[in-house]
């Protein structure tokens, strides 16, 4: 709100930069950080979350203290979540996750972990649902068609798999190096190497 009231003012960018990428929401601000290195101001964070935001791990530590102060609002559990997520404890994950979505069944972020501890776990029936249930704008989201691939690669789905990745690296231009090797390797199943080069 503050970006769009002062949209040239340089501390509330760096604030947001540095808020999401402790609550494990890096993506929510890399508008911010591109305008921010446009114009000659880019700090060594913003630099590695706009290369690679997937691989920014929350501040578990100040998601505590957060969490410490009682507040209605516990979307702040999507930061543990994906700390669990990091951690590769995705059962740990799963379950903080669904406590999360039942409250907030639209909060997409969550919904899209959810998705991905699902496909980790192997979760056929669960998957199905999940992707029955998918929150208004989650398609909007480079994020969800990453799961939808994923998902489809993993049942032999290799044409859909192709379709989501592509759908992923149309939508996002950050580097995506598990984008591309995935889309690679559903290229190479569907006996199209050439492509896939």
């Amino acid at each position: 709100r503050t970006i769009k009231l002062y949209p040239q003012e340089l501390q509330p960018r760096f604030d947001l930069g540095g808020i999401t990428a402790s609550v494990g929401l890096p993506r929510q601000s890399l508008e911010s950080l591109r305008w921010l290195a446009q114009r000659g101001q880019p700090i060594e964070e913003a630099l590695l979350v706009l290369a690679d935001p997937d691989q920014v791990e929350p501040d578990v530590e100040l998601l505590k203290k957060m969490l410490a102060h009682p507040s209605p609002d516990r979307r702040i559990d999507h930061g543990l979540a994906l700390f669990a997520a990091f951690e590769t404890q995705w059962h740990d994950a799963k379950q903080m996750l669904e406590a999360l979505l039942a409250d907030y069944p639209d909060f997409i972020p969550a919904y899209i972990l959810y998705g991905q501890a699902l496909i980790e776990l192997n979760a056929t029936e669960e998957l199905e649902r999940w992707e029955q249930s998918a929150p208004e704008g989650a398609a909007d989201v480079a994020d969800y068609w990453m799961v939808v691939g994923l998902w489809a690669q993993k049942q032999g789905q290799h044409a859909r798999a192709v379709r989501s990745f592509e759908k992923v690296l149309a939508m996002d231009d950050t580097t995506r190096p598990r984008t591309l090797a995935a889309l690679i390797e559903s290229l190479n199943q569907l006996g199209r190497g050439q492509q896939a080069q």
